[in-house]
């Protein structure tokens, strides 16, 4: 956000959201002259100052609220790293909850851990004739924010409300009075209803799930998932071959006592989203300028020509896709849950359910699929025609006729027909699977040798590039 102070200073009305603002400033005047521009600009803020840097840390600590902060640094002289109190209230910003803070200082903004220059809720302002100005511009421009994140906290309470009203009577008459036992499943009780209910408020929305609403960022479980999105490290965040998609089940990546009970783990390769598109664009035949009337159908399809579409996670994810038969093995050991080791790869974000097991269903679809030998498909269909010819004078004929030309529109017709032929080109993509090998000889496979088991040979290749080439090769 800019430090630059806005010209228009309109005054805002929406004073009956209340906004809780904190200011701490050992000097009264300055703390006076914000408070008194935050209420001008900010109708109905509720703004308290407090000039003891110790007593500041209780003013925000429960049952106490509030929503944005200015933090002033020093009590006293600015070239002594004693005066410097603003530290600890910082360090508990951070450590219990997070508010967007206004560091207002006359020194430097020297803090630990250090103040992020890319996170659009803490900002450093240095006391000059404009500061205040300022403060009140980067006020307005959160508020809407933090109003939003209250409605979430509002919904929080709704069912810790619920599960004391309703829900403890059951597990008292469960636990038969015992304290302990008591108090474990009121906490569980209350963690199960909070996870529903946040699945059910999302879901209950008019906006439909964004592309990128699947990712949790930063990842929290402590083991790797199925669709862990991993990063080479110190590579080009744009550039999609330096991704990996995560396959191994996660119950084989669970860790214990420090140790992942897998050794290695199996991902797929990421690749241009091109790749994605040209394999709908060849399996139909279809223009580029036709792909936007057909790929929002396609989306909601686990995967198109083995390519797994990955949505965009603005700073964090290009939008790519992920090979499903360009596969590697990655040692566990050179993957870094965080970001404070130097391995070889990064974990980057995790997948929410029911994405995840979506996954686990594209794959499978690829991975799953038998092997089939050349057959005499023009006398199979030779049959079929003349069993239906036979058959097509019969009363149950008629009444079959009937029903097909009452159920069908021609936009359906159109939209079906496309999809079959989708599907024709995909089933014909691959003319030899990958025979299953026994657990020991797969435990033991290098990444070359995964690679080699998967990659089509060159006329499968052939046959994935031009689907319909390998259609007329099954007919023929």
């Amino acid at each position: 956000m800019s430090n630059e102070p806005q010209q228009d200073l309109t005054t805002h009305t929406d004073g009956a959201d209340h906004f809780k603002i904190l200011i701490v400033e050992d000097m009264e005047d300055t703390a006076l002259t914000i408070e008194r521009m935050i209420k001008k600009k900010l109708l109905g803020a509720d703004v308290k100052i407090e000039s003891n840097f110790d007593e500041a840390l209780a003013a925000m600590s429960p049952p106490n609220f509030i929503e944005a902060m200015v933090l002033d640094l020093f009590e006293g002289a600015t070239d002594s790293e004693e005066n410097k109190k603003g530290q600890k209230i910082w360090e508990e910003i951070w450590k219990k909850k997070f508010v967007p803070v206004i560091i207002h200082t006359a020194g430097d903004c020297e803090l630990e851990p250090p103040v992020p220059t890319d996170n659009p809720f803490v900002t450093c302002i240095i006391k000059g004739p404009n500061s205040g100005a300022m403060i009140v511009d980067y006020l307005l421009a959160v508020k809407p924010h933090m109003l939003a994140l209250r409605k979430v906290e509002e919904e929080f309470n709704i069912v810790i409300r619920s599960v004391l009203a309703k829900t403890s009577p059951v597990i008292w008459n469960v636990t038969k009075a015992d304290e302990h036992k008591s108090s474990e499943l009121i906490v569980r009780s209350a963690r199960r209803r909070l996870a529903a209910a946040m699945d059910m408020k999302t879901g209950a929305t008019e906006q439909d799930l964004y592309g990128w609403e699947q990712y949790i960022y930063p990842p929290m479980e402590v083991s790797l998932l199925t669709g862990d999105i991993l990063r080479v490290k110190d590579s080009n965040n744009e550039e999609p071959s330096t991704y990996r998609l995560v396959l191994t089940p996660s119950c084989d990546m669970q860790m214990n006592k420090g140790k992942c009970k897998a050794k290695e783990i199996l991902v797929a390769k990421c690749v241009d989203v091109s790749r994605y598109t040209g394999s709908i664009m060849s399996a139909l035949k279809l223009k580029k300028e036709d792909l936007p009337d057909v790929l929002p159908r396609y989306l909601s399809e686990p995967h198109q020509g083995g390519f797994i579409p990955v949505p965009e996670y603005k700073s964090i994810i290009p939008c790519m896709a992920a090979n499903l038969r360009e596969l590697e093995l990655i040692p566990v050991a050179d993957i870094d849950m965080t970001e404070s080791t130097g391995k070889k790869l990064l974990r980057v974000v995790s997948v929410d359910s029911p994405f995840r097991e979506y996954i686990t269903w594209a794959y499978l679809q690829i991975i799953g699929r038998p092997g089939m030998p050349d057959r005499d498909l023009d006398t199979w269909a030779s049959d079929i025609i003349a069993w239906t010819t036979k058959t097509a004078s019969t009363p149950e004929a008629g009444k079959i006729k009937a029903a097909v030309a009452t159920t069908t529109a021609d936009d359906a017709l159109s939209q079906d027909k496309t999809h079959e032929n989708l599907v024709a080109a995909e089933s014909t993509s691959i003319s030899q699977d990958v025979k299953p090998s026994n657990s020991s000889s797969h435990s033991s496979a290098t990444s070359t040798q995964i690679s080699d088991a998967i990659q089509p040979s060159a006329s499968e290749s052939n046959a994935t590039e031009h689907p319909e080439g390998m259609q007329n090769k099954e007919n023929s």
